[in-house]
């Protein structure tokens, strides 16, 4: 689609919309459209436990460790190049989309021909195969990221949900379809292959393409300089995500990496749908504003009150309701396949809302220029989680998440002393806004465990039972005691959610 003469790369602040308003309804409406999409594909998922086995999702756990480095390399940064640039031009973007293909396929054509190491590594010959199949959905992928970049710039994340909603419903269909015609792992491996094409597709085919000289590469020089030192810091950022995964799967295998992986998934799923949704945003308008110190802090310290009032009450029941959940998730195929994930997933639900609570002072230090100082987080992290999985490894799989539960607590303190360097943001201050939620939290929690001890019995009908009474008397007594003790809290939470109404007839 050609560019019109009238487009803009800035976010359309028209109608009397302040790019504060803009950046929470664009917040809101994307974080509505992200809990349909994640409620869609986690209902899938259950689905998906009860027809394969939990070594599929470690092998695909495997193969996802491989693609997700492609998928760093392949973007070149450019995706944060775009949205933090303070202005471009049609012949940077012209000259990035070029750039990132001819890398992407050169990425495609090494991960091709190496596939059969990665398979000797892991100990499996099925890699090779799944290996190839999902970097070729990865370099498709990555054709769109110029386009993608600019809807997140424009603060358009109503379109961007709305693409992404359904490229995932066909992906998880399409999953779904194949595990119930018996293709094991390989479904798990299409829900990612089509959810990356068909995204890339609608992507190319809807948004404005730069009118730029595709055919020279050096306009993209600026972009990818500091796209390349994004890069660096970001695959720094994998690798301390996921080297537990590599070391718990090389160590206890596919079964143990499979049970891991659900409970590390339920572990970090608000950070997942909260991240990758109000990240995106405030990389966008922290950008916009990243020479007010004043105004990010004010917004950081608002967009926390939305993140810790929605992830406290996940991880309150994650907590208490862990076994009742593995028991009831293999609803088709009854059995305790599942059931060991349960210890993890207590274990995990601590160091969850670190992360929940964590996952910002990051997006700001980009937004400001201060990818140095991301990187040197990053070795840092890298280090830490390191030697955290080490000392762990010795006691098992709950050694493991032990250990990185003490990590986690160790470095967050360190988070909030960076972030007043950067921003002037004292760390009480940001205590501060997370007290209501946790107090909340707190007395939830006495809730859920006395639901837990007081329906007796240990049958399917028992658990499930427990988990939804519990769950929906926890929440609503989680959000009254919000309402009687903390109203200001409630107050602004309950502003931020009722914003997404006022969108002035425009998808943001």
């Amino acid at each position: 689609m050609e560019k019109p003469e009238n487009f803009t790369y800035d976010p359309d602040i028209s109608g009397g919309l302040s790019l504060s308003d803009r950046a929470t309804r664009s917040s809101v409406f994307l974080l509505i459209a992200k809990c349909i999409r994640y409620l869609f594909v986690f209902i899938v998922q259950l689905l998906l436990m009860n027809l394969l086995v939990p070594s599929d999702f470690g092998l695909v756990r495997f193969v996802a460790i491989i693609i997700g480095i492609i998928n760093l390399v392949n973007e070149l940064g450019l995706s944060f190049a775009v949205i933090q640039k303070k202005s471009l031009l049609d012949s940077e973007l012209s000259s990035a989309f070029t750039l990132n293909a001819v890398i992407s396929s050169a990425v495609y054509g090494a991960i091709f021909f190496s596939a059969p190491l990665c398979a000797s590594f892991f100990g499996n010959e099925q890699i090779t195969a799944l290996v190839r199949v999902g970097a070729f959905a990865s370099f498709f992928g990555a054709l769109s990221v110029v386009h993608r970049s600019l809807l997140q710039r424009r603060l358009n994340y109503g379109r961007l949900a709305i693409i992404e909603m359904a490229s995932a419903a066909a992906g998880s269909s399409g999953a779904l379809v194949l595990a119930l015609c018996g293709f094991g792992v390989w479904s798990l491996l299409a829900s990612m292959v089509i959810f990356n094409m068909l995204s890339s597709l609608i992507l190319m085919a809807t948004i404005p393409w730069p009118r730029g000289n595709y055919l020279q590469l050096a306009p993209a020089k600026t972009l990818s300089i500091f796209g390349g030192t994004v890069v660096i810091q970001r695959v720094l950022e994998y690798c301390v995500q996921n080297f537990d995964y590599l070391v718990v799967g090389k160590a206890f295998g596919e079964k143990i990496l499979g049970i891991y992986t659900i409970a590390h998934t339920l572990m970090t799923l608000p950070q997942m749908a909260l991240g990758v949704v109000i990240g995106s945003v405030l990389l966008s308008t922290f950008s916009r504003i990243q020479d007010d110190d004043q105004r990010l802090a004010a917004a950081f310290l608002k967009v926390n009150i939305l993140t810790s009032i929605i992830s406290v009450p996940y991880f309150v029941l994650i907590f208490s309701y862990a076994h009742e959940m593995m028991h009831a998730v293999s609803f088709i195929n009854k059995g305790d396949a599942w059931v060991p994930a349960a210890i993890p997933i207590k274990i995990l639900a601590l160091l969850g809302l670190l992360f929940a609570y964590s996952s910002y002072p990051g997006t700001i230090w980009i937004s400001k220029g201060k990818i140095k100082l991301r990187i040197y987080w990053g070795i840092f992290g890298l280090i830490t989680v390191i030697a955290a999985v080490i000392a762990g490894r010795p006691l098992g799989l709950n050694g493991i998440c032990y250990a990185l539960v003490i990590r986690g607590i160790i470095l967050f303190p360190i988070l909030l002393l960076l972030t007043q360097r950067v921003i002037g943001l004292k760390p009480f201050d940001f205590i501060k806004v997370l007290l209501p939620s946790i107090f909340c939290g707190m007395g939830m929690l006495v809730v859920t465990g006395a639901f837990s001890l007081l329906i007796p019995g240990a049958s399917f009908g028992r658990d499930v039972w427990t988990l939804i009474a519990g769950s929906v008397v926890g929440i609503a007594v989680y959000f009254l005691l919000l309402f009687f003790f903390f109203k200001d809290t409630f107050n602004t939470f309950l502003e931020m959610v009722m914003s997404a109404k006022e969108i002035n007839g425009k998808v943001p």
